[in-house]
């Protein structure tokens, strides 16, 4: 089962800015391919921790969403409950058309999608069945314990509660 912790972060060199003066030698330190200019890795402690997709110009990136509408997702930058998310899997050429315009006016991000499976869960209602589910999970880590979690399920491939999906609970157990 894949479950989608929704942290998408994209790195730059000023990501690391905003370090503590104790904390500056954990920065990344960001290196090109001998080989490919175009190609750079992220190194901490002289391990390379992983690849950095190269910089997009504002016209190949609003190409690669067109080209990728399937496999892309576009959300406003700063709203919250699902307004305004276009999911390029669900929209027609049309309407993902519609959604990049509405983008360009705006602030938005452009997120690649996260393939997930539905899982059976619970439903209670005035009896108890089981739904197939996606699910969002979203551990809240306290000096690097999981000492909970907010998770959504949805029927739909948009997990927000305001748009139909629903939170439960996660327990804890403590010495199993």
């Amino acid at each position: 089962m894949i479950v989608d912790a929704d942290a998408h972060v994209v790195e730059s060199e000023h990501t690391w800015d905003f370090l503590d003066a104790s904390e500056k030698k954990f920065r990344p330190q960001l290196f090109s391919s001998t080989d490919n200019s175009n190609m750079q890795y992220w190194f901490v402690e002289g391990k390379s921790i992983g690849f950095r997709p190269p910089t997009l110009t504002e016209q190949e990136l609003i190409a690669l969403i067109r080209q990728e509408r399937n496999r892309l997702v576009l959300k406003p930058n700063d709203d919250y409950g699902g307004h305004g998310v276009f999911l390029g899997w669900e929209s027609t050429a049309d309407e993902w058309e519609q959604a990049i315009q509405i983008a360009l006016e705006r602030p938005y991000v452009v997120q690649e999608r996260v393939s997930l499976k539905k899982t059976p869960m619970p439903r209670f209602t005035d009896r108890v069945r089981m739904e197939e589910m996606f699910i969002d999970f979203n551990p809240f880590l306290f000096h690097n314990e999981v000492e909970g979690a907010l998770i959504r399920l949805s029927t739909s491939s948009l997990l927000n509660v305001t748009c139909g999906g629903g939170q439960t609970a996660l327990l804890v157990m403590e010495g199993m």
